[in-house]
């Protein structure tokens, strides 16, 4: 009995590979290259897109098979600036039959020669990677997506990536890339070439090739030069195409900061060397997220919490920022002649959408300070904005630099209300001292060119009046002076009302439209 049962296990071990030779020498005494057009109809209506292979088809069947072809394409969507996803000059692998009796491939000595891929998204939030598959994602049918590839090399390939946040399109172009998998199926991997005219050489252990296909969790190590650029990343990344569940920790440094952001099509940082380190790890609602480094002699760190990683919609950080030298860094937003002199800013910001809520940032230029409360619209026009300042110190001229208008080098202090209002700015309860001269003003300054809507209540005296002449943009004379009363453009005139006005040991009251 017990022959009898062995026997008939053997009988039945045995089927599956007897049916799987006579397979294999029937498909190896056909012509299998008559088949090109079944495999080009099964991919095409499995991605949704046109597969077409206009070169070689040549698969040599056995256990272990081979598949060479060539002149390999994959349209885009029609919306795409080019009219293929992929495109392969030469492929060639090895392919092990017997694993698909459990439903999975493996796949050894991987070729791929002159490859040239295109990632693209636009503005509609459509993305050329996003494939219309006619069926959910989440399917029981069909064949699962299981497969193992041992070793794979790359020559000659070129991946560029368009997306609208990008300054500039991103073009790697690969000489070579090798990887081999381990028993956990994780990717050794080597990577030569150049990244927008920047040499890269990577390496490290980037999760599995499977989940790499379906942009799934990626668990990896990773570290690299781009150009004189160093950089690392280790950490998980559930969803490689938008960061969801990400926990990461990433490094950068290099000796001029100027490299990467030309290289980006970044808007200029300025020059010198820089070190960042970033880290974000899964939180309530969200991400919690940290970020120190150096930028030139800038040192700069923020931490708190964001809805995502990839195109955040909610930002809520302290953020710190010191240097010594505050001129260096407003030239980057077009100020000149600002103060050399050391600055720090610190304080609590929120985006979600403008306008942008600070609480409680202070701003120190040498030894003025100035402190703000309030929410800053978006610009150009700085709709929303409405904030609370207050501001004091021994050089006035170091903080109106900012404000685009020159003061006298005198001690201040200053503060009140700004709230941008349709058609011009409202100045609410605005007080300054400067040097021995005071001024008070209420009201509307509408906008420039015209300034059609102001109407301000003034009132201010000093000393000496010709320390205000660039503030003016006129030479001012050098006498004591002083100013009350309304002032309201109507047209090409200007409305006078209730107005004194002294300069020197003149004197005079106005009245009317002039």
């Amino acid at each position: 009995m017990r022959r009898k049962l062995l026997i008939a296990a053997s009988i039945l071990l045995a089927i599956p590979i007897v049916v799987i030779a006579a397979a294999i020498l029937y498909l190896k005494l056909g012509d299998l290259s008559r088949h090109r057009a079944t495999v080009e109809r099964l991919v095409s209506n499995a991605l949704g897109r046109e597969l077409r292979i206009a070169g070689d088809f040549s698969p040599d069947i056995g256990f272990t098979s081979h598949l060479e072809a060539s002149q390999i394409t994959l349209a885009n969507p029609d919306w795409s600036s080019e009219p293929y996803m992929v495109s392969v000059e030469r492929l060639a692998g090895d392919i092990e039959l017997l694993p698909l009796l459990r439903g999975s491939y493996g796949i050894n000595n991987l070729e791929i020669e002159g490859a040239h891929v295109l990632l693209e998204s636009d503005e509609a939030g459509r993305a050329n990677w996003k494939f219309d598959t006619g069926t959910p994602a989440d399917t029981e049918s069909g064949v699962p997506l299981d497969f193992v590839i041992g070793q794979a090399r790359l020559q000659d390939g070129e991946l560029i990536v368009k997306v609208p946040s990008l300054g500039r399109p991103l073009e790697l172009t690969v000489t070579s890339l090798e990887f081999e998998t381990d028993d956990t199926e994780i990717l050794d991997l080597s990577i030569r070439g150049a990244l927008n005219e920047a040499d890269l050489d990577l390496t490290g252990r980037l999760g599995t090739l499977a989940e790499l296909f379906v942009a799934g969790k990626i668990e990896h190590d990773l570290e690299g030069n781009l150009g004189e650029v160093e950089f690392t990343s280790r950490g998980t990344v559930g969803d490689l195409a938008t960061l969801a569940d990400a926990d990461l920790e990433i490094s950068i440094d290099g000796p001029r900061m100027s490299e990467v952001t030309a290289l980006f099509g970044l808007e200029s940082l300025g020059e010198g060397p820089f070190q960042v380190t970033a880290s974000g790890e899964p939180a309530s609602g969200g991400y919690s997220v940290s970020l120190d480094g150096t930028l030139g002699q800038v040192s700069v760190s923020a931490s708190g919490r964001t809805d995502a990683l990839f195109d955040p919609g909610i930002l809520d950080l302290e953020v710190q920022a010191t240097g010594p030298d505050f001129a260096a860094v407003v030239a980057l937003a077009g100020i000149d002649d600002a103060a050399r002199t050391p600055f720090a800013v610190s304080g609590h910001v929120r985006w979600e959408g403008f306008p942008v809520t600070l609480d409680e940032v202070a701003v120190t230029i040498g030894d003025n300070r100035i402190a703000l409360d309030g929410t800053i619209g978006a610009p150009p026009t700085l709709m929303g904005t409405d904030f609370r300042f207050d501001a004091e110190g021994p050089d006035v001229s170091a903080v109106s630099v900012l404000a685009g208008f020159g003061l006298p080098a005198e001690s201040f202090q200053i503060h009140g209300q700004l709230v941008r209002l349709e058609g011009g700015i409202g100045i609410q309860g605005v007080e300054a001292v400067v040097g021995p001269a005071v001024a008070k003003v209420d009201g509307i300054l509408g906008d420039p060119p015209g300034y059609a809507g102001t109407d301000l209540q003034v009132a201010a005296q000093g000393p000496n009046l010709v320390s205000f002449s660039d503030l003016a943009g006129v030479a001012l004379p050098a006498l004591p002076f002083e100013i009350a009363g309304r002032l309201a453009p109507e047209g090409d005139s200007i409305s006078l009302e209730n107005v004194s006005a002294r300069l020197g040991p003149n004197s005079a009251r106005v009245e009317g439209t002039f």
